[in-house]
């Protein structure tokens, strides 16, 4: 377990890069229609274990983000609607994708960094569900 300060220092020098992105992935851009709740939480941010990484660590069925059926657990969201997810808190992540899905928008668009096929996401105690 990382002592609190030395959390909080870190946060302070964090830089978000190339090195913020979980190694093997690809990058892939999604346009997700919005035609209800997304359904799907998060864990992650700078205040976590995952250094400013935002997982998707849960997709419940019957959600939009379940029907879309391209984006999976332990997939990593890069950005929502343009704005960077890279080091920034988990409450900061949650209110960007709840702020996305709220606007007059008809799409959600997510850049994520998506795991290879037959690889599984991480569980954390930290989640949100959007």
């Amino acid at each position: 377990m990382i002592p609190y300060l030395v959390l909080k220092l870190l946060q302070y020098i964090h830089t978000s890069g190339e090195e913020d992105v979980l190694e093997g992935r690809k990058q892939v851009q999604h346009s997700i229609p919005k035609d209800g709740p997304l359904k799907f939480s998060i864990q992650g941010g700078t205040d976590t274990v995952h250094g400013g990484r935002v997982l998707i660590s849960h997709i419940q069925e019957g959600g939009v983000a379940h029907k879309y059926g391209q984006i999976h657990v332990g997939d990593q969201i890069l950005k929502v609607d343009g704005e960077s997810l890279l080091g920034v808190t988990h409450e900061q992540a949650a209110m960007a994708i709840k702020t996305a899905m709220a606007s007059k928008s008809p799409t959600l668009n997510l850049l994520l960094a998506q795991i290879p096929e037959g690889k599984d996401g991480q569980s954390s105690n930290v989640l949100s569900q959007i």
